[in-house]
């Protein structure tokens, strides 16, 4: 049973919660999987490319990067870090935001 009284709780949680020094409170699993990349790609059947008789070469892709991530990290991204400066920290996160999820496609056409 916790009978702690504080006059401010901002103060307490500091003390208590957000202490670095508290490292048990502060150590987490960093096992994980992430599916950062993912390509699709077809590239048009040479009969066909020589039948423009412009191209060289066309193929169509899809893509996808940061796809999701499958851990027990407590925050958004196990691989994120905090920078002072110009020094990273990895694995010292301070809740920054995960990495971008980007889905596109490219059209390649060779002349």
């Amino acid at each position: 049973m916790n009978n702690t009284v504080t006059s401010s709780i901002y103060t307490y949680y500091q003390a208590r919660v957000l202490d670095r020094y508290n490292g048990e409170s502060h150590t987490f699993e960093t096992s994980f999987l992430k599916f950062k990349e993912v390509r699709l790609e077809y590239a048009l059947p040479a009969p066909l490319i020589q039948k423009t008789k412009v191209l060289q070469g066309a193929s169509i892709a899809l893509f996808a990067t940061n796809i999701f991530s499958w851990d027990k990290w407590p925050q958004y991204d196990p691989e994120g870090g905090i920078m002072t400066g110009t020094n990273v920290f990895s694995g010292v996160e301070a809740g920054a935001f995960p990495m971008t999820r980007t889905l596109g496609m490219n059209l390649r056409l060779s002349f």
